[in-house]
């Protein structure tokens, strides 16, 4: 969508919601010349201010970038709606296969645990990159999220079919355990070199977690906070993530906007200016 005409539809929205440019500015973490640079075409926004956005103004990311879907995406599920990408089966194969050759063989990496740094991986991915790894849907339940049953288990099946994985039962601590174990390569050339750094880094801070303590720490998260039981983790929900699962720091983030909106409208000095700042100087 043409930038401008991306502005003009923002503009629309915000003065159907009643919304002065300050209060959506608020809502986005960015300053009111900001809301209308980008109200007037002039302003590029990014990923995370799209997903700010379709939240504060109760509508879908689609609704706002890709509004000839509209009608057609009203018979879909509205966690379709909700997101601008797919399942990637090809990418969670090699995710998944990735994992499990670098920490597959610690003993405390059940299916629990994969479930949950899958989830970290592609929100993270989300709030970071704009997109997730592998766009796999999550579920909020009990012991944290899991992924979508349709998703994961077709994807899983195939991988077993295709003798590029194995399940098996075991005993961990007195308690049953599912573990999979890789019988294939992962093909690391389907991950940009942001997403190989991020995967790397999900699981070198998680891969030691017990099932019960990884469980605990995704429940303090704000998407699986605020998503109903057993209802899908909506990916917009980043936007509300605080420390210490925010990868991003919107307070800086809205600095650096604010003083780039200030710097476009500031004049070349003038000499007497010039002349002040050096009387100022011991």
């Amino acid at each position: 969508m043409p930038q401008k005409a991306l502005g003009e539809r923002i503009q629309k929205l915000r003065q159907e919601h009643g919304y002065s440019q300050e209060q959506l500015a608020a809502h986005l973490g960015v300053s009111r010349q900001a809301i209308g640079q980008i109200e007037k075409g002039e302003r590029s926004i990014d990923a995370l201010e799209v997903v700010a956005l379709a939240k504060a103004l109760e509508v879908s990311i689609d609704w706002i970038v890709q509004p000839e879907k509209k009608v057609q995406n009203e018979t879909v599920p509205q966690m379709e709606r909700n997101l601008h990408f797919s399942f990637n089966k090809e990418k969670f194969r090699q995710t998944l296969l990735y994992i499990l050759s670098v920490c597959g063989g610690k003993a405390n990496i059940g299916e629990t645990v994969l479930y949950k740094l899958l989830y970290f991986i592609d929100f993270n991915a989300f709030e970071i990159l704009g997109k997730p790894v592998t766009g796999m849907q999550y579920v909020k339940m009990q012991f944290g999220p899991v992924p979508r049953r349709g998703q994961y288990r077709d994807a899983v099946k195939e991988m077993v079919e295709k003798n590029e994985l194995k399940i098996f039962m075991q005993e961990y601590y007195g308690m049953p355990q599912k573990r999979y174990v890789a019988l294939a390569d992962p093909d690391i050339k389907v991950f940009s070199i942001e997403e190989k750094e991020l995967i790397d880094r999900e699981i070198r801070v998680l891969s030691d977690f017990t099932a019960t303590k990884i469980a605990e720490y995704a429940h303090g998260d704000a998407p699986w906070v605020l998503a109903e039981d057993g209802e899908p983790i909506q990916y917009a929900d980043v936007v509300e993530r605080t420390a210490p699962y925010a990868q991003v720091d919107r307070w800086a983030k809205w600095q650096e906007a604010g003083a780039a909106d200030v710097a476009k409208h500031l004049k070349p000095l003038t000499k007497e200016e010039r002349d002040y700042y050096e009387s100022l100087r011991p």
